[in-house]
């Protein structure tokens, strides 16, 4: 006897034959559905999920130690499955303002820029705001710009073209 107890053999349930199209269709209005739930209760989930969090931060913490190896393997599977359209979206955020100001952001942090009572926020819109180097006036609209610091104390000291960075020889033109 076939299908679902009382339908007969005409019927066949989907997940037991993935290939047929009524799978598709279902699994397709259910996904629809999540998210336009998703979208209507963002914030109500938000808060739902970070209340789940906080009362179980430890048994989760837990649940990892004595899983890490299964977790591994499974972000493994993942990024294989899924490796062309997770490059995709990180190539076109990195194209996007908040990708760029962050590996902007990233690489001065990495290089050791002291900023001293400002934040690299301010510092960042300081340094769009800039297109001219601030020692021989040319335009450096572009990829041209260097945020110029003392390489010993890390100190900023201000933006500069690719010239007048290079070996410091905006010391000779001052």
């Amino acid at each position: 006897m076939g299908g679902f107890q009382g339908l007969g053999d005409s019927y066949h349930h989907p997940e037991k034959n993935k290939n047929s199209m009524s799978y598709e269709m279902i699994r397709e209005k259910k996904n629809q559905k999540q998210r336009e739930y998703h979208q209507k209760n963002k914030e109500y989930d938000r808060a739902y999920k970070k209340e789940w969090y906080q009362k179980n931060k430890q048994i989760m913490k837990e649940w990892y130690q004595n899983n890490k190896e299964y977790v591994k393997q499974q972000r493994l599977e993942y990024y294989k499955i899924n490796s062309e359209k997770q490059n995709k979206k990180h190539k076109e955020w990195e194209q996007s303002p908040e990708g760029k100001k962050s590996r902007k952001i990233a690489t001065w942090k990495q290089s050791g820029l002291k900023l001293f009572g400002y934040t690299y926020d301010e510092v960042y819109e300081y340094y769009l705001s800039i297109d001219n180097c601030e020692v021989c006036n040319k335009d450096i609209s572009g990829y041209n710009k260097h945020m110029d610091h003392c390489h010993d104390t890390g100190i900023f000291r201000w933006v500069l073209c690719n010239s007048c960075n290079n070996h410091d020889n905006w010391m000779n033109k001052i």
